[in-house]
């Protein structure tokens, strides 16, 4: 499929299941590229992000506990997410583009609660503008 992804592509997103493999599937789609003569850096890569967010820790607490119960199926929820406050949240969204991600597409875990997509924009937008 990846080769597939560097033959045909503009952009290929990594599922948040596939979070956790993202470095070893990014190094195998460089190789597929590089075996075509593409240059890697016109592929835009795109992850479908968890999105646990709250203005405190303590307001935290209990999206992060239901986050974990229904949304394990993807994987640990703590390993994969982008989980904390604004600044945490900012904080781990550079760690995931410095792996690579050009684009994300938020799963907001509480279904998008108006006020949570209110802070996001509000606190954590601006510091990638």
């Amino acid at each position: 499929m990846l080769r597939l992804v560097a033959e045909e592509a503009d952009i290929w997103n990594c599922s948040a299941g596939n979070y956790a493999q993202l470095d070893r599937k990014v190094s195998a789609l460089r190789g597929h590229c590089e075996a075509i003569g593409r240059d890697f850096r016109t592929l835009e890569l795109s992850l479908q992000d968890l999105v646990v967010l709250a203005p405190t820790e303590a307001a935290l607490q209990a999206p992060l506990a239901d986050a974990r119960r229904r949304l394990s199926f993807f994987g640990d929820v703590d390993t994969i997410a982008t989980i904390g406050t604004p600044e945490r949240c900012i904080d781990t969204l550079r760690k995931k583009v410095a792996q690579g991600i050009t684009y994300f597409v938020c799963l907001f875990t509480d279904g998008g609660q108006p006020e949570t997509v209110r802070l996001f924009g509000e606190r954590v937008l601006p510091a990638f503008r």
